[in-house]
């Protein structure tokens, strides 16, 4: 590679052009929830199977990471990553799909490719980031991730707004974006970081072990999709407008950008685990603010705040992931992302009955515990290692 290609400058070059990137990955299961209210009614579906949909797809994109985490860890080209983005808008291709007995299986299908291709291209993509050695890990993690919350945000609201408008044929649009992805790979130069016994980032203060981190992030994904899930079919059932279904996405993903910027320069001076665990403390009563008053069409705003805080708050665990003890890089980024969102995607198979059985409103009224338990593992967590130190 010629000299000055890994310089600061285009260091951030690359860091957009991966966060693009993130984006345009993340629309396509974010989609999958802000339209199931039009896809149950078109293929004459039950909540339950509905609901398992978005099981399928959750379960997919985060288990795989798991299981190819580590794969290629000696590799610089990113070749899982270019296969991820041409998988990954199979969901595009439902409006193919026939009316018929069996056309649950088919959507099923589409729903474990765009699933799959979601799960290929994120390890891959964190360790492009973790190779931008320039740029500090806490904003740089910070602001891939919200490409990820953005993309997840946009795909929701203008997957159901575009089917609103076209049916599900509209959702064909979306693939434009995907061809532009594969370009950028190969325009920018990107590359992976290769996996070596690892010591510790002098640029880092905080290290803890890579299991906490784990079990602090997984009640806050778990809760993110159950709210991601459910929300658009209890607002449908409010009577509340397709695209409307797509706002609470939207308005987490927002909130969540703005959040991870703010409390990553805060935790620079108070520490990554301090903030993290207080902005999921604050995440819990805006959560139950809201379920409150879902009612009122304004409402949707109090997902800003949510978002801000418990977005930020799994932002900040990511970063600190990174460089934690225990795994290597590979394995950590796969179980931090893939473990934590799959395990919320397997609970969720329980949920679609349980909504069914009692009620959309009635299992979402439970959600907010998942940010009261990460907030008090946090807490815990920094307690003892106050009185070690």
């Amino acid at each position: 590679m010629r000299s000055g290609l890994s310089t600061t400058r285009f260091q951030w070059t690359q860091l957009y052009a991966l966060t693009f990137l993130h984006f345009v990955i993340d629309t396509f299961p974010g989609t999958i929830a802000a339209i199931l209210p039009a896809v149950r009614i078109h293929f004459s579906l039950s909540l339950t199977r509905s609901v398992s949909l978005i099981t399928i797809c959750y379960i997919s994109s985060n288990i795989f990471q798991i299981l190819l985490g580590h794969v290629r860890s000696h590799k610089k080209k990113p070749l899982l990553l270019t296969i991820g983005i041409a998988l990954a808008p199979a969901i595009c291709f439902i409006v193919f799909v026939p009316v018929f007995k069996g056309a649950y299986w088919l959507l099923a299908s589409a729903m474990f490719i765009t699933g799959f291709g979601v799960a290929v291209t994120h390890p891959e993509s964190l360790r492009v980031l973790h190779n931008l050695k320039r740029i500090p890990s806490a904003l740089g993690t910070a602001i891939f991730l919200n490409g990820g919350f953005l993309g997840f945000s946009a795909g929701a609201f203008f997957g159901a707004s575009l089917v609103q408008a076209f049916g599900l044929a509209g959702l064909c649009l979306m693939i434009l974006p995907a061809l532009i992805c594969v370009a950028l790979i190969y325009i920018f130069h990107i590359k992976l970081a290769v996996e070596k016994p690892e010591k510790i980032h002098t640029g880092v203060k905080e290290t803890y072990s890579f299991w906490l981190l784990f079990v602090m992030s997984v009640p806050v994904t778990l809760t993110t999709t159950i709210l991601l899930a459910l929300l658009p079919t209890a607002l449908a059932e409010m009577e509340f407008k397709l695209a409307y279904g797509g706002l609470p996405a939207a308005m987490l993903g927002i909130g969540a950008i703005t959040g991870s910027f703010f409390w990553a320069n805060i935790a620079r001076k108070f520490g990554q685990l301090n903030c993290a665990f207080i902005s999921e403390a604050l995440a819990f009563p805006l959560l139950i603010v809201y379920l409150m008053l879902i009612k009122n069409p304004w409402a949707v705003i109090l997902l800003l705040p949510i978002g801000f805080c418990s977005g930020a708050g799994y932002t900040l665990l990511v970063s600190m992931a990174r460089h934690s003890r225990n795994l290597v890089l590979g394995q950590r980024m796969g179980l931090i992302v893939g473990g934590a969102w799959g395990i919320a995607a397997v609970i969720l198979v329980l949920i679609g009955p349980l909504a069914e059985k009692f009620g959309s409103i009635s299992v979402l009224n439970f959600t907010p515990a998942g940010y009261a338990a990460a907030a008090i593992i946090g807490f815990a967590a920094v307690i003892r290692n106050r009185r070690s130190n």
